[in-house]
């Protein structure tokens, strides 16, 4: 069997493992998960590196879950940034929670890292959690060109997450980031998702909220556009399926990465069972977009 192509930025059938070569103090620490700008390569390469935001989950579930989210919106052409694995030495991350632990049998920590570098003035000013603020980006958010297809997105992936921190613009256009609590009752059945109970499980889930829809709605009641977006993410699952052929060929002989790879390909298989349902689900939610959309009351806290 061949080894799988090295990672590349503009090939999503490569590998997504990367080697942290040099990073910053730690951006916007108000979050959860401590991140940080730095420069990654991939293992072994000669070329230079390119700027990525590394982030730090103790659960290995969600890495994968980020990892699936960011491989399947590419194959369906959304703006989520990029994502990849980062190998990283621990001391070269300033704020690193001492309690983490490395990769077994390694020295290096593994994080997930995203291609994007967003503007940090813009998130400090979200910080503040001025609802005057909220508003302003909401609006601005839903007039563009990402607000149909990310709530379709979203609804697809049962995110319940989507606030005013998790999209963001470029100066260019917006990105939706963060996706490590989509698909969250089912994280850590992942492995045995193919058994029939794990499938109706992957085909009823349903996040309590969906950010986007509702602020969609109430902002563009008449031309939201968010029904049409069924048919556009059909068209694009052999795309899908073939993220998927190639995402089973991924190995790196280091036991954990390789757990996690196989698990985000889970999640991308888990992503493609959903499509067929996407439009009764997004139209359910559209009749009823804060109603209690659970398939059971623990779903999300």
């Amino acid at each position: 069997m061949s080894l799988p192509r090295p990672f590349d930025p503009d090939d999503i059938e490569s590998l997504p493992v990367v080697q942290l070569m040099s990073a910053g103090p730690p951006i916007y620490e108000q979050q959860v998960n401590r991140a940080w700008r730095g420069l990654v390569q991939a293992p072994g390469s000669v070329h230079a590196g390119f700027p990525a935001v590394l982030k730090f989950m103790p659960s290995s579930v969600k890495i994968s879950i980020e990892l699936g989210c960011s491989l399947a919106s590419a194959a369906l052409k959304l703006p989520v940034p990029r994502g990849m694995l980062a190998l990283a030495d621990p001391t070269d991350l300033q704020g690193m929670p001492a309690d983490a632990k490395p990769i077994p049998g390694r020295s290096e920590v593994l994080c997930y890292a995203s291609m994007l570098q967003w503007p940090q003035d813009t998130m400090e000013r979200v910080d503040k959690e001025d609802q005057a603020v909220a508003d302003f980006l909401w609006n601005r958010f839903c007039h563009s060109n990402v607000a149909s297809p990310g709530a379709a997105w979203d609804e697809l992936v049962a995110n319940p997450d989507r606030h005013a921190r998790n999209f963001i613009f470029d100066g260019t256009r917006y990105w939706l980031i963060d996706h490590d609590l989509s698909l969250k009752p089912l994280a850590e059945a992942m492995r045995e998702m193919t058994g029939q109970a794990g499938r109706q499980k992957v085909l009823e889930h349903r996040a309590s909220r969906n950010q986007v829809a509702t602020q969609l709605l109430q902002r563009r009641p008449n031309d939201h556009g968010m029904l049409a977006q069924p048919r556009t993410f059909e068209a694009r699952k052999r795309a899908l399926e073939a993220q998927v052929i190639a995402m089973s060929k991924w190995k790196t002989g280091i036991p954990t990465l390789d757990a996690v790879l196989e698990d985000a390909e889970t999640v991308v298989r888990g992503i493609i069972l959903r499509l067929p349902a996407l439009a009764l689900q997004l139209n359910e939610r559209l009749e009823k977009p804060n109603g209690p959309l659970l398939w059971t009351p623990s779903t999300v806290s």
